[in-house]
């Protein structure tokens, strides 16, 4: 069986719940410090920085993204970096 990255895919189940988190938790502080829509909306859910979310079923506070976000907020408040860095 072919595999792409040997070492995640045959990861104790354990060892996969951790990493899921971590990254989790790096993807909504990112986005909290980078997005202002993100910022807004994880704020008034009080998740904020992600420092909150303890474990994976933790991931049931984080706000869903909607049409409405979209149209909103469409394109600068939901830019990931800075304007400097965008061509």
């Amino acid at each position: 069986m072919m595999m792409f990255q040997k070492d995640i895919e045959t990861m104790p189940r354990a060892d996969i719940e951790r990493l899921q988190l971590e990254r989790l938790k790096e993807t909504v502080k990112y986005c909290y410090d980078n997005v202002p829509l993100y910022h807004k909306r994880l704020t008034e859910c009080g998740v904020e920085d992600g420092s909150k979310i303890k474990e994976l079923s933790d991931i049931q506070y984080i706000p869903f993204t909607t049409k409405d976000d979209f149209r909103d907020n469409y394109p600068f408040g939901m830019v990931a970096t800075p304007m400097k860095d965008i061509v």
